[in-house]
């Protein structure tokens, strides 16, 4: 079955390409071979798919020979943020409550959604046991 196949993939077999794609490659790795790859005159389509990346991929790494850094994903703020100051008020009068007296999750997310203006807010951010 694959044999048919490899000889119309325009060189080599697919057991010569399968082998050298089961282990994931680095980015650095990846833009080596890439960039070894188009000197022997093989397309930039044909290296991509080769090595099943796209396009811009390999345009990429036959202008730069290092990748470019990944962006850092910015850090999302907790829905609860707004919240947490009146949160900690209640558990710290809680501090000295009986056991039975404090506040539970289900006892707190009917204190904050009684604010007007908590009540959409808290309704967004599905009041849990693990956000507070």
């Amino acid at each position: 079955m694959f044999a048919s196949f490899g000889a119309t993939c325009g060189g080599g077999s697919i057991g010569e390409v399968w082998t050298e794609l089961a282990e994931p490659m680095s980015k650095i790795d990846l833009f080596a071979a890439i960039r070894r790859e188009s000197p022997a005159g093989m397309s930039r389509r044909a290296i991509a798919q080769k090595y099943q990346a796209i396009r811009r991929t390999v345009r990429a790494a036959l202008t730069s020979v290092w990748p470019q850094p990944r962006k850092p994903m910015p850090s999302r703020a907790s829905k609860l943020d707004p919240f947490k100051p009146i949160i900690d008020d209640m558990l710290r009068v809680d501090l000295n409550a009986p056991r039975k007296e404090r506040h539970t999750v289900k006892r707190t997310a009917p204190a904050l959604t009684a604010s007007k203006t908590a009540h959409r807010k808290i309704d967004k951010a599905r009041l849990t046991a693990n956000d507070i």
